[in-house]
């Protein structure tokens, strides 16, 4: 029984990261209805486990980690959003489109965006009112990645700053259920680490 389950999570997180690599590669617009959530848990755990630099940027990632509940369930909400409404990639490039006028003016497409989710299940916007930032970060840094290139949100914890300098600062709030099944199978993984076995059960 042990051995059955040590070759299931192994299969788990196999999947997880052949579902990641897939991600750094493929553009915005390419991205499946389970990629868009994905993509949005990847964001939360590389912030999460990125090392901040300075006590400031240190008690931001603790403060972020304190109040990462809201965020998981906002995670949870946009997979029943793209599962139930056939949301993909290609119809979050439109909803950028329409609301940055193509990128123009991004600062309020995390707001719009997270005021989308909440209105389709009657969910209260305070709840996660922070997410919007981080959000906003998450879409328009993939927006605007190159193909193949990875975002430039990597190195900043949610409520830090970049390293790079991209995107906006932002708290990270959310919360909810992160084994729910983003990708190609569910993950429970809390990182793209590759495990070495790449087979699938």
């Amino acid at each position: 029984e042990n051995a059955h389950k040590r070759i299931r999570f192994k299969s788990i997180l196999s999947s997880y990261y052949k579902s990641y690599q897939e991600l750094e590669v493929l553009s915005v617009a390419k991205w499946n209805k389970k990629q868009v959530p994905l993509s949005l848990y990847i964001y939360l755990i590389t912030s999460l486990q990125s090392t901040p630099e300075g006590d400031k940027a240190i008690k931001e990632q603790e403060k972020a980690k304190k109040n990462s509940d809201s965020f998981w369930r906002f995670i949870y909400y946009l997979l029943k959003y793209c599962n139930e409404m056939t949301f993909d990639g290609q119809s979050l490039q439109k909803f950028y489109d329409e609301i940055t006028n193509f990128g123009e003016k991004p600062g309020g497409f995390g707001l719009k965006f997270v005021q989308k989710v909440c209105g389709q299940y009657e969910l209260k916007f305070g709840k996660f009112a922070k997410v919007k930032k981080n959000v906003g970060v998450w879409v328009t840094d993939n927006v605007n990645k190159k193909s193949g290139a990875k975002p430039i949100y990597n190195n900043k914890p949610p409520g830090g700053k970049t390293k790079s300098g991209g995107g906006s600062s932002s708290s990270g709030t959310s919360s909810g259920v992160s084994q729910q099944s983003t990708g190609n199978d569910s993950q429970q993984n809390t990182g793209p680490q590759n495990t070495g076995n790449t087979g699938s059960s």
